[in-house]
């Protein structure tokens, strides 16, 4: 197994492109060494390149504590000297390699808030958080309504540190639309984690929107991020609907949704283990599994509302106090946290 200071990392480098021996003999000294120099392109491209690309091969599957420290120092680092990166003016290829070495870097930071062991701690010590928000506000190639890389990261690092409102409040008023450029998985990630932020905040009309929209991105194929929006759609509804009227009790699904997904929310398997899962964050044993079907998810729905009057022992439901539903929000997004990094990294 590799470690955070061996030399096995300079293997999985592109020909041409080798890790600075410093970074491998000692890298969270070479980190704290960048971190403490003024603001400068330089900087930017120690930090990007074969070290970037260090910590994206380590990526999520790598849990060794040693890697910690490291991308502790590293989101550190990170956040000196994108704050006040400015793309070079008047050539062309210098502003290209600037940008790509911003790119980088930004991949790296999301990669890095994965590693991390005190996620929230390192991550909103770091100062990563407002340097990401200034960038998302005034970056200098894009915009606010702009889907971007840097908007992805910052949810990332915000929904991992659980600074949600910090995060809502910054991408309030917005909805970004990818161009030709940003690939599928970008927009995916993108509205889950909104999504999930907006949830956090006990904002379920955005938190629905978000997934929503997630599924409405078209598919050929099915992702786990896609899937994860669809249980947290059918959760949110559930939560926006308070059981007294039997007409609105009903969960629905985009018309835009792709044929694969439709195809896989028919399947038995992926609709009663999330039944399953649901039945064991409540800790109901003796809740009735709903069978696969056309109704599978009004049947979900009733679940929760069964389950919410008879922990309220009340007819009346106000989804947006009752301690209940939030138990309920809080079971699943703890099951998120523990497997974050698998779906959105």
């Amino acid at each position: 197994m590799d470690t955070a200071g061996g030399d096995a990392g300079a293997a999985d480098q592109p020909e041409g492109e080798a890790t600075p021996a410093a970074f491998l003999q000692d890298p969270v000294a070479f980190l704290s060494a960048i971190a403490v120099k003024p603001p400068s392109q330089q900087s930017m491209d120690q930090l990007g390149g074969p070290v970037s690309k260090w910590f994206v091969n380590k990526s999520a599957a790598n849990k060794e504590s040693s890697v910690s420290p490291v991308a502790a120092a590293y989101l550190q680092a990170a956040a000196v000297h994108l704050q006040e990166t400015a793309l070079p003016a008047g050539n062309a290829m210098l502003e290209a390699v600037a940008t790509k070495k911003e790119y980088e870097v930004v991949t790296a930071v999301g990669v890095c808030a994965t590693l991390c062991m005190d996620r929230r701690g390192a991550i909103t010590g770091s100062g990563i958080l407002p340097t990401l928000g200034n960038l998302v506000l005034n970056s200098q190639t894009q915009n606010a309504n702009q889907l971007s890389q840097v908007g992805v990261e910052f949810l990332q690092c915000a929904l991992l540190a659980e600074q949600y409102r910090y995060a809502a409040r910054l991408v309030d008023g917005t909805w970004p639309r990818p161009d030709m450029t940003v690939n599928v998985k970008l927009v995916l990630r993108y509205y889950y984690l909104r999504g999930m932020i907006h949830l956090g905040c006990n904002d379920f009309v955005m938190a629905h929107r978000c997934f929503w929209t997630c599924l409405s991105v078209p598919a050929e194929v099915c992702c786990k991020i896609a899937v994860e929006a669809w249980k947290k759609l059918v959760l949110v509804q559930c939560l926006m609907n308070d059981g007294t009227d039997p007409e609105n009790n009903k969960t629905s699904l985009p018309k835009s949704l792709p044929t694969c997904m439709g195809r896989l929310l028919t399947s038995s398997k992926e609709a009663a283990s999330f039944t399953s899962s649901f039945s064991e964050a409540k800790g109901s044993g003796g809740t009735k599994r709903s069978q696969p079907s056309k109704g599978f998810l009004g049947s979900m729905n009733e679940q929760v509302l069964s389950q919410t009057r008879s922990s309220k022992k009340s007819k009346k439901i106000d989804t947006e106090s009752t301690a209940c539903y939030m138990d309920i929000v809080d079971a699943f997004y703890k099951r998120d946290k523990t497997r974050l990094e698998s779906l959105i990294v």
